[in-house]
C-alpha cells in the first residue's frame, strides 16, 4: 500500500532483496532519472569525452598515423586526461545540482523523513543510499568517462605498446574519480540537508564551488601563504587529482598536504552536518 507523504506525493519504498538499503539507492537512482532533462544531463556530461575520442581517433588516422609510425609521436599522455577531467568538474556541477540537491531537501520539505524513519529503516541505511546513489552517479560522468577514453586510445592505438606503457591509468582515473565524485556528493548532501527547498541547494552549492577558488587565490596571493589557495574547493580537488595522476603542481597551485586536509576537513564536516540534521528528534513534530 502506498505511503503519502504531506504533499501527497506518493513515496514508493517497494520490498526489495536487499533490505531497506537496497530499497533507497534503488528510489535515489530512480530520481537521478526522473525526466528527460536529467537524462539529457546524463547524456550531455559525456560530451567532453566524446570530444576527447574524436580527437584521439583522427590524430591516429592522419597519414602516417597507422603506417609503422610510433604511438609515442603523439603524446596524448597524462595532461591531456587532467585536462578532460577539468572539463568534467565544470560539468559535474549541473548533475550535482539537479540531482543532488533534492535528496535531502525534499524529503526534509515534505515531512517525509517521518514516514520513512516510521518503517524498518535506520538513519544510517537512508544517508548511505542517497549517498552511494549520488557517488554513482557522479562517478559516472566523471571517472567512467576517463576510463572510457583510455580504452578507445589503447584500442586505436597502432600496436600495444601503447597498453603496456599505460595500464595504471585507469586506476588513477578511478581514484581520481571517486574522490571527486565522493567530495562533491557530501558537499551537496550536506547543503540539501540545511536547505528548505533544492533549489536553495544548488544555488548554495554553485556559489559555493565556484567562488571559493578565487577567495583561496586572492588570499594566498596577498598573504603570501601557498596553502590558503587550498581553501578552494576546486582547486584542492586539482592538486589532489593531480597527486594522483603523477602531475607537478603549479607555482599558483596549493601543496598536496594542505589541499588533502582540507577536502578531508570539509567531508568530516559535510558528513556531521547530514547526520545532525536528519536526526528523527530532528523531524518530528
Amino acid at each position: 500500500m502506498p505511503v503519502y507523504d504531506l504533499t501527497y506525493r506518493k513515496a514508493r519504498i517497494p520490498r526489495r532483496e536487499g533490505g531497506a538499503l537496497a530499497s533507497v539507492l534503488d528510489q535515489s537512482l530512480r530520481y537521478g532519472f526522473r525526466s528527460r532533462w536529467t537524462k539529457g544531463i546524463f547524456v550531455a556530461s559525456w560530451i567532453p569525452a566524446l570530444v576527447f575520442c574524436v580527437i584521439l581517433y583522427v590524430r591516429y588516422s592522419l597519414p602516417g598515423g597507422l603506417g609503422g609510425r610510433d604511438v609515442n609521436a603523439f603524446e596524448f599522455g597524462l595532461p591531456w586526461y587532467h585536462t578532460l577531467f577539468i572539463w568534467e568538474e565544470f560539468w559535474i556541477t549541473v548533475p550535482a545540482c539537479v540531482v543532488g540537491a533534492g535528496l535531502l531537501a525534499e524529503d526534509r520539505k515534505a515531512n517525509a523523513l517521518e514516514l520513512l524513519f516510521a518503517r524498518p529503516l535506520t538513519r544510517f541505511q537512508y544517508l548511505a543510499g542517497k549517498s552511494v546513489a549520488l557517488v554513482a552517479f557522479l562517478f559516472a560522468v566523471t571517472g567512467l568517462p576517463s576510463i572510457v577514453v583510455w580504452l578507445f586510445d589503447v584500442l586505436v592505438a597502432p600496436d600495444w605498446s601503447r597498453l603496456r606503457e599505460t595500464w595504471d591509468w585507469p586506476i588513477r582515473f578511478a581514484l581520481f574519480g571517486l574522490v571527486l565524485s565522493a567530495a562533491t556528493s557530501l558537499l551537496v548532501l550536506a547543503l540539501s540537508s540545511v536547505a528548505k527547498r533544492g533549489l536553495y541547494a544548488a544555488a548554495y552549492f554553485a556559489v559555493l564551488y565556484f567562488l571559493s577558488a578565487p577567495v583561496g587565490q586572492t588570499l594566498g596571493w596577498i598573504t603570501g601563504i601557498r596553502p590558503l589557495r587550498a581553501i578552494g574547493f576546486v582547486t584542492s580537488l586539482n592538486s589532489v587529482g593531480k597527486e594522483i595522476l603523477g602531475l607537478f603542481p603549479r607555482a599558483h597551485e596549493p601543496p598536496f598536504a594542505s589541499a588533502l586536509v582540507v577536502l578531508l576537513g570539509a567531508a568530516g564536516a559535510a558528513a556531521a552536518v547530514v547526520w545532525s540534521r536528519t536526526r528523527p528528534t530532528e523531524v518530528v513534530r
